[in-house]
């Protein structure tokens, strides 16, 4: 599973997903990447998974005809700790979800 995590979240959520291909927006774009550009970007690099706490941004990749998929992070705002804690809590949700024919995920 390929996965890219946006601007708005640490750069520690990648460890709590650790065994899949995980990157960071900042990385390969840069930290003034518009949605545009991630999306595009997602698109012509194969990403099956972007990581967002942008919900205008879920809901383009919802009605797109892409096969990329969003988990949108609807918890409130936690320190960094938190956040990944709630990504290894999620870890298999996620993993289940790629494989689903679902478009968005919620946690």
């Amino acid at each position: 599973m390929k996965v890219l995590i946006d601007n708005n979240l640490p750069r520690g959520v990648s460890a709590a997903l650790a065994g899949h291909q995980c990157l960071i927006v900042r990385d390969v774009l840069g930290a003034d990447a518009t949605d545009s550009e991630i999306f595009a970007w997602c698109n012509s690099h194969d990403v099956d998974i972007l990581v967002t706490k942008d919900r205008q941004f879920s809901w383009v990749i919802a009605s797109g005809n892409s096969r990329l998929k969003c988990v949108l992070c609807v918890f409130g705002n936690m320190s960094m700790r938190e956040t990944v804690a709630m990504f290894e809590e999620n870890k298999t949700r996620i993993e289940y979800f790629a494989k689903s024919n679902s478009r968005i995920l919620e946690i």
